[in-house]
């Protein structure tokens, strides 16, 4: 069974060694790493190169600068294994991975494996173990709670290439990993895990930070998306309020992260927005109130959309007043 690994790549030459000398030196010898170049400015595409020339396995796309998600869609576009793997450059995984992986899809006869992962940054390293035994074993109209208690990022899994048809990942998008894995998730007849990290996910705090701008407020677009695709009515209850509980979850914590990054108009137009969304679930703060994620003092303030506003015209006039 050949499994695709599919790798984009954007000004990551000083981890990329690492990446892909995990990925070359898998256990599991039938893969296929297609390396995705969105235009990188460093070293990165000499680095590919070089690896390329050492081992036929690796397929370049260069392609100039459009995105992640354009990226991991035309690597899926040339993929020829059977099943799919995706891996980011600043990360790496452990040499036995796909071979561990392959094993338990082919053993269970699943569509999606689940793998638990360590987490690191320069100084420290932990496991971080994914959702419950219990979630898995059937598909997520079976577990609906696998929507609340996994992550929807595309590493740490493989998948059956066929889930993938028909399904890309949103482009010039944010939050674009959640729309698209959970689409691919909802077309999977047996969803099972792997109780073994074997991916390693580098957590860059600076990269984080960065990455709040004001493409947050795409967590809404994405919301109405996976709406429309899910349908939920007449469907599973179980499924809709699992759903419900976790996009409410993202969408206040996208408002949250607007304060220092807008204005005080946008901010809290965007929260007029989320709350006239979240409200045709007349039962949402309810089920916020369930979610793990937030303390109590944040859901207090996050669940009533009058606190929500008030915080939000504090902080954006203590940061212009003490400056950004």
């Amino acid at each position: 069974m050949k499994v695709s690994i599919i790798v984009p790549v954007y000004n990551m030459e000083k981890r990329l060694n690492k990446c892909l000398d995990s990925l070359t030196n898998q256990t599991y010898k039938d893969i296929e790493i297609i390396i995705v170049n969105d235009g990188s400015m460093d070293r990165s595409l000499d680095i590919i190169r070089d690896y390329q020339a050492k081992d036929s396995r690796i397929n370049v796309i260069n392609q100039r600068n459009m995105g992640i998600s354009e990226a991991r869609n035309n690597g899926l576009a040339i993929a020829t294994g059977d099943y799919i793997c995706f891996t980011d450059s600043d990360d790496y995984i452990e040499l036995d991975m796909i071979e561990e992986l392959v094993n338990k899809i082919t053993m269970d006869k699943s569509d999606i494996v689940v793998c638990d992962y360590y987490m690191f940054d320069d100084q420290t390293r932990k496991v971080i173990e994914v959702g419950y035994d219990e979630l898995f074993g059937g598909s997520i109209y079976d577990n609906p709670n696998i929507i609340k208690d996994i992550d929807f990022a595309p590493w740490n899994k493989i998948y059956k290439k066929e889930l993938f048809d028909s399904i890309k990942f949103p482009v010039n998008t944010k939050y674009e990993d959640f729309e698209a894995i959970l689409k691919v998730f909802s077309k999977a007849s047996k969803i099972t895990k792997l109780n073994k990290p074997l991916y390693d996910y580098y957590f860059n705090m600076s990269g984080e930070t960065r990455n709040q701008t004001v493409k947050n407020m795409d967590m809404l677009k994405i919301a109405i998306n996976l709406e429309e695709y899910f349908d939920f009515n007449g469907k599973s209850v179980v499924l809709r309020d699992a759903y419900v509980s976790t996009v409410s979850e993202k969408l206040l914590h996208s408002a949250s992260t607007l304060f220092k990054i807008t204005t005080l108009k946008v901010c809290l137009k965007y929260i007029n927005d989320v709350y006239k969304y979240l409200n045709k679930y007349p039962h949402w703060k309810k089920l916020y109130r369930k979610n793990k994620l937030d303390s109590n003092y944040i859901k207090f303030i996050r669940g009533h959309k009058f606190m929500l506003k008030l915080y939000a015209i504090l902080r954006i006039t203590l940061y212009k007043i003490i400056g950004r």
